[in-house]
């Protein structure tokens, strides 16, 4: 059932594709998790957000048409000085066609190196915005700029499009022209993605995505993708699943108070939430009430931050075991990670801790400012 809605193989079991509640994976996940917690008395778990906030929130601007791009750099500009640092999506198109005109023209780059002078994070957001990425042939691997010169026709017909060549010539613009940028996540214009995707994005470069409606994956958690979006091989990439889309109404004020309020279904236990933001001044308006809103129960930050907290965690190991009569908890954490929060099993509490750096405990729950190698936790009993 999960592997169903991670690789998008089931057959519409979702209501609507983002923008609402409908946490299927999450409820079995969460069954689990409370079978485990009540059985074990060696119960422990990794917290799924920084620092053991209730909910991870990322921001994201998608810039994939003209007047997106014009007025991203003074959206930039207030979200910095409103202490917000989001994501921009950028669309790298260079070749005029029937869809739309080009976004990477000197002035554009210029827009670009302005959002990333602000500490906003930089991202790709294909080079054509075809809706037809996910019928695109397979490509070499060698497409490069110039050579590569997708046409967009009409919105089902495009010319010499590739999924390599989507992904490796806008990765490779990016990071050309915006000193310092690394790109490390994707994100489809539409929607929807090749079965070839999980390998493409690793095999181009890629760790991160965030390409899939939230609801038509059936969880508002990330997930690591499968070879093929099939069964059997887990790739080195992992999706975080789309949760309010720009794109759906309503496109006014009142978009605020339904965030608002996924949001905090969403943080009941743990969840992320991956939103679009429009960069005019509704979009503003809807940022900034949303961040006041949920604030003092979220961790708020990048695409990137947040990606590369998730792939590190996904490799921290717990292990209890029983030395000289007393429990003890071994933590392998092979990167080093900011805001690991560790929760301990039921009825006990450290007696010491050793390896972590800094750290502060609540009870069982114990959070590591910046955490790497081996730690070991004594428990009470």
């Amino acid at each position: 059932m999960i592997l169903k809605g991670h690789n998008i193989r089931h057959e519409d079991y979702n209501r609507a594709p983002a923008n609402s509640f409908e946490p299927t994976l999450d409820v079995l996940l969460r069954l689990i998790k409370n079978i485990y917690i009540a059985s074990s008395r060696d119960a422990a778990y990794i917290c799924t957000v920084p620092y053991n906030k209730d909910l991870s929130v990322c921001i994201t601007h998608n810039i994939n048409f003209n007047k997106a791009l014009a007025q991203a750099p003074e959206f930039a500009k207030k979200e910095k000085e409103a202490g917000i640092r989001s994501t921009y999506f950028i669309q790298t198109k260079y070749i005029r066609d029937r869809h739309n005109g080009i976004l990477f023209s000197n002035d554009d780059i210029n827009k670009l190196k302005q959002i990333a002078g602000t500490g906003m994070d930089i991202q790709s957001n294909t080079v054509s915005g075809s809706p037809l990425f996910d019928q695109f042939d397979q490509g070499t691997g060698d497409e490069v700029y110039p050579d590569y010169q997708p046409y967009v026709m009409a919105f089902n017909k495009t010319y010499h499009g590739t999924i390599f060549g989507e992904m490796r010539v806008s990765r490779y613009l990016l990071d050309h022209f915006i000193p310092g940028n690394n790109t490390s996540a994707f994100r489809s214009t539409y929607s929807y993605v090749p079965f070839t995707y999980p390998q493409s994005l690793a095999a181009s470069g890629y760790r991160f995505s965030s390409s899939v409606p939230a609801n038509l994956a059936l969880t508002h958690l990330p997930f690591q993708m499968n070879f093929n979006r099939e069964y059997d091989s887990e790739i080195e990439a992992f999706e975080f699943p789309v949760t309010d889309d720009d794109e759906m109404p309503p496109f006014d004020l009142s978009r605020k108070n339904s965030a608002i309020k996924l949001a905090k279904k969403i943080a009941t236990y743990g969840g992320c939430f991956i939103g679009q933001v429009h960069p005019n001044e509704i979009g503003w308006q809807i940022e900034k009430d949303f961040v006041k809103a949920i604030k003092d129960i979220a961790w708020i930050g990048t695409f990137r931050d947040f990606g590369l907290w998730w792939a590190a965690r996904n490799e921290v190991t717990i292990d209890i075991s029983s030395v000289g009569g007393s429990r003890v908890v071994n933590i392998s954490v092979p990167k080093r990670m900011e805001g690991l929060a560790i929760m301990l099993p039921l009825r006990s509490t450290p007696v010491s801790i050793e390896g972590g750096g800094k750290y502060s405990v609540d009870g069982k729950l114990v959070i590591f400012e910046l955490a790497e190698g081996d730690i070991r936790i004594v428990l009470n009993n």
